[in-house]
């Protein structure tokens, strides 16, 4: 069995495979606060899905669907985002279907907030409410690039990602952020854990703002987001960002 502790909690896997080297950072000796285990029927569904993935990585993308089913017990749930930390103080949160650009957004608050921001989770953080604040939590599942950390920060704001020619980000009412919302979380199949799940998100979406993200790929779009969703001005742009967007842009020309 293997055992991570992420969210604050500790969450042991009964594997079949070893993927050990996938949760590295995350494992724990101590006991688990909830087990799960992925059965030979959802692998070869996900097998068949995978195509030629390795077992042991379809074990891994099975066994956190597992765990998300589990997690509202435990005032948590799974959202599908791109997860920047802050100054290590705070996280914002950019969600959005694959390949909208969460990924390209992070990457530009990481440039034009040289030093402030890192990558707290790539792609599917947990969300937990923890002493009455919701906060965003890493994991081992962060993505094809792998970028992320365990830190565990307050949840400052969520913004719905869209592509746009301009850049504006504006506040919107919880009625007309869930419906996006709700195809960027894992729902529960079990009647009391949805119900439970969906009471988390309403008392998240209204303590949390959320906001409408259109933007563009240069470097006005992360000023847009930062400037809406901390209320503090962005400052002066670093001498490096025009050798680095440059550079990303060259990145994203090569990966299609």
């Amino acid at each position: 069995m293997i055992c991570i502790r992420m969210a604050g909690l500790n969450v042991g896997i009964e594997n079949r495979f070893d993927f050990s080297h996938r949760v590295r950072g995350f494992e724990t000796e101590d006991s688990p606060d909830f087990t799960v285990s992925v059965s030979a029927e959802e692998l070869e569904r996900e097998r068949e899905l995978g195509g030629d993935m390795p077992e042991d990585y379809l074990e891994f993308v099975c066994a956190y669907r597992q765990i998300a089913e589990r997690l509202p017990e435990c005032d948590a749930f799974v959202m599908h985002g791109a997860a920047a930390a802050l100054d290590g103080r705070e996280a914002y949160l950019f969600t959005a279907p694959s390949g909208t650009g969460k990924s390209t957004h992070l990457k530009l608050w990481q440039l034009r907030f040289w030093g402030r921001t890192s990558v707290l989770n790539g792609d599917k953080p947990v969300i937990r409410k923890i002493d009455g604040v919701f906060q965003v939590c890493g994991t081992p599942w962060r993505g094809k690039e792998n970028l992320g950390t365990d830190a565990i920060l307050p949840l400052k704001g969520i913004s719905i990602l869209r592509r746009s020619a301009e850049n504006r980000a504006v506040r919107i009412a919880v009625r007309e952020a869930v419906p996006s919302l709700m195809r960027q979380v894992y729902l529960p199949k079990d009647p009391e854990r949805l119900a439970r799940f969906l009471a988390l998100l309403n008392e998240c979406l209204a303590s949390v703002p959320v906001y409408d993200l259109a933007c563009d790929r240069s470097s006005a779009a992360p000023v847009t987001s930062y400037e809406a969703m901390t209320g503090e001005p962005a400052g002066p742009e670093p001498v490096i960002l025009p050798a680095l967007l440059h550079k990303l842009h060259e990145f994203d020309a090569g990966n299609g």
